[in-house]
């Protein structure tokens, strides 16, 4: 199994990401649109997503380790993020939905700046990136 890609733009510049949003299956999309809006606003946020959670991939504890803060969205009630706080002994946030309904990206992204907020212990202000987003300037394929 190949290692892990983890999309965080803010460790090349030299300032990695304190929150990593970590997904699966279904939730790409959201946690995608969500991960853009967040650094639209201009904080720092990464993401990666699994393929496989049955073994889980080798690379996985020692990014996580990287990280003060990781959120696990899931449409269902929080079995990944049960899974990895059982494995890899890391407070991971659940943000769990089973609605029947697909996550919003911009629930997403209010839940990834609460989590941004509480790491680095500022404000963030989601407003001008969720103005654009709605505006129709935003990036095509979110949801709103």
């Amino acid at each position: 199994m190949p290692p892990l890609t983890v999309d965080d733009p803010s460790a090349v510049e030299g300032s990695p990401a304190k929150v990593l949003v970590l997904g699966w299956g279904s939730t790409y999309g959201p946690i995608g649109a969500g991960v853009r809006r967040v650094r639209k606003a201009g904080y720092h946020v990464a993401q990666v997503h699994l393929r496989h959670l049955n073994p889980f991939p080798r690379d996985l504890g020692d990014i996580l380790a990287r990280y003060d803060k990781i959120l696990i969205p899931e449409m269902n009630l929080g079995q990944l993020a049960m899974l990895v706080r059982a494995r890899y002994l890391v407070d991971a946030v659940g943000y769990n939905h089973v609605r029947g309904l697909p996550l919003k990206a911009a629930e997403l992204a209010e839940a990834i700046g609460n989590l941004v907020a509480d790491a680095e212990g500022i404000e963030v202000d989601l407003s001008a990136a969720t103005a654009d987003a709605t505006s129709g300037s935003g990036t095509g394929g979110e949801n709103r």
